[in-house]
């Protein structure tokens, strides 16, 4: 007897657009944590908080693209169909969850911010895509027999 797995996977979604809100801010405070022990290690709190300020225009947006790429990938690459609709609504979660960040009281929201959600959540959707593409071009023998669960 097969056991009928739901078709939208809401916890694999949350974990998914989680991770994706939390590696970028790993990936800050290892950039940060890096600069103040190896470049500077002699300069005064104020000159690492200008850096770390400075360093999240960057790292946060690119690597928040990234990352919602890699975990909608990672939230649709295990399913047998509705990948892209895995990795739509794993856009739309990181998305919530940003905008959720931004709802604290004199928070500065522009342009750049929105340009920010809406490549989140295309890259996240184009994971869900990729990984639709990837099981599409495996031969039909290999299709079911390289999933692990």
């Amino acid at each position: 007897m097969e056991e009928s797995k739901p078709k939208i996977r809401l916890l694999r979604i949350t974990i998914a657009a989680l991770l994706a809100e939390l590696i970028p801010l790993v990936i800050l405070i290892i950039a940060v944590t890096a600069y103040g022990y190896i470049a500077t290690p002699a300069q005064d709190k104020a000159a690492l908080e200008a850096f770390a300020g400075k360093a999240g225009l960057y790292i946060g947006p690119i690597a928040g693209m990234l990352a919602a790429l890699g975990m909608g990938f990672w939230a649709a690459r295990k399913l047998t169909n509705s990948r892209l609709l895995h990795g739509l609504l794993t856009g739309a979660f990181i998305v919530l969850l940003d905008l959720a960040i931004f709802a604290k009281p004199k928070a500065d929201f522009d342009l750049t911010d929105v340009l920010v959600l809406v490549g989140k959540f295309l890259a996240a959707t184009l994971g869900g895509y990729l990984a639709d593409r990837r099981y599409q071009n495996l031969p039909a023998e290999a299709r079911e027999s390289h999933r692990l669960i």
